[in-house]
């Protein structure tokens, strides 16, 4: 659960919850014992109704509430020895704020590590 701060300097004293509803999904291949494959999906929105709240607008008060979180990503591991393992991953973030356009983001990552 998120919650909204209805004041913009501390103390935040009347703190109100979100609801909101999300979940994923993932998948892992195993083609041979040297690769894996991994996807995967995820979202997490608010209920609108709760974010109308307030009868100002959100700018007001420095931030814009985040109304759906959304990610992606797949990666691939690579077993080349039993002790080594090598990774690259692809994710790919949204968020949308309440009456802003989605905003989005990549992100690489490699990874290289020893099991033992």
């Amino acid at each position: 659960m998120s919650v909204i701060y209805p004041n913009s300097a501390p103390p935040y004293s009347g703190i109100h919850a979100l609801r909101s509803t999300g979940g994923w999904a993932q998948l892992k291949v195993r083609p041979t014992q040297q690769w894996e494959f991994n996807g995967a999906i995820g979202q997490d929105e608010n209920d609108g109704k709760d974010l109308r709240f307030f009868p100002t607008a959100y700018a007001s008060y420095g931030f814009s509430p985040f109304q759906k979180n959304a990610a992606r990503f797949v990666n691939a591991i690579y077993r080349p020895r039993a002790s080594l393992l090598l990774a690259a991953e692809y994710r790919r973030l949204f968020t949308n704020t309440f009456g802003v356009p989605t905003a989005s983001g990549d992100q690489v990552n490699v990874a290289a590590g020893v099991q033992f």
